[in-house]
């Protein structure tokens, strides 16, 4: 509720009355604002990442280069497979070869993209396939980026450390909306709040008033 002490002395009952709800919801949104200030940096070794590759050797391979970074790795042989794995796995990252049979990585991709939940999943495509065509028909079905074939170490630690940094980024930005829009929420009940407060004061001062005057007129005749 609002509260407030007051006494005949206007400034001194304007000056006295508080509101402890305005002070816990200041606190509450500088508490939620700044919990989001410092950028997100997503460490390698804190992600999951999934590799998709119909060939066991081209697994082995990719594996063996992320390693060092000491990623999470899951894989899976195929687009059915990986569709299933990434429902229940979540990765921060998906290695995606696009010749694949039944399903190629293209079909897997866009398939991925028409769930919600977990289209927000960056994609980045494997392959030997380096035409134009076939890198726009890669970014259309929703990849972010190409390591092409051979693979090399160097590529594939520049390529997934910086879609991850990318990422942590974007993961900021949704918490940062969802912060601004609770503080939002808050403003709004702060401002309520304050005109309850400042009508309280007003009916009380009045009141005040009404009875002082009172009081004199009731001293003129005494």
């Amino acid at each position: 509720g609002v509260h407030g002490d007051f006494d005949m002395n206007t400034e001194t009952a304007v000056l006295r009355a508080h509101s402890p709800v305005a002070g816990t919801s200041n606190l509450r949104i500088h508490d939620k604002v700044s919990g989001i200030e410092h950028s997100h940096t997503v460490d390698p070794r804190d992600a999951k990442v999934l590799i998709v590759d119909d060939t066991p050797a081209n697994l082995d391979l990719l594996r063996d280069m992320l390693k060092p970074m000491g990623s999470q790795i899951f894989f899976a042989t195929s687009g059915a497979m990986a569709l299933e794995i990434v429902k229940n796995a979540q990765p921060d990252l998906i290695l995606m070869d696009i010749m694949m049979p039944d399903m190629d990585g293209l079909e897997t991709c866009r398939r991925l993209k028409t769930n919600k939940e977990l289209a927000a999943i960056p994609v980045i495509f494997v392959t030997a396939k380096t035409e134009a065509d076939d890198l726009v028909r890669g970014f259309e079905a929703g990849g972010v980026d190409y390591i092409t074939k051979p693979v090399k170490q160097s590529e594939v630690h520049a390529r997934v450390n910086t879609h991850l940094q990318i990422q942590g980024l974007i993961q900021q930005q949704q918490e940062t909306l969802s912060a601004l829009e609770l503080a939002r929420k808050d403003l709004e009940e702060l401002n309520a709040t304050k005109d309850r407060f400042l009508s309280s004061i007003g009916r009380t001062l009045r009141d005040s008033l009404a009875e002082t005057e009172l009081t004199l007129d009731a001293e003129r005749f005494l």
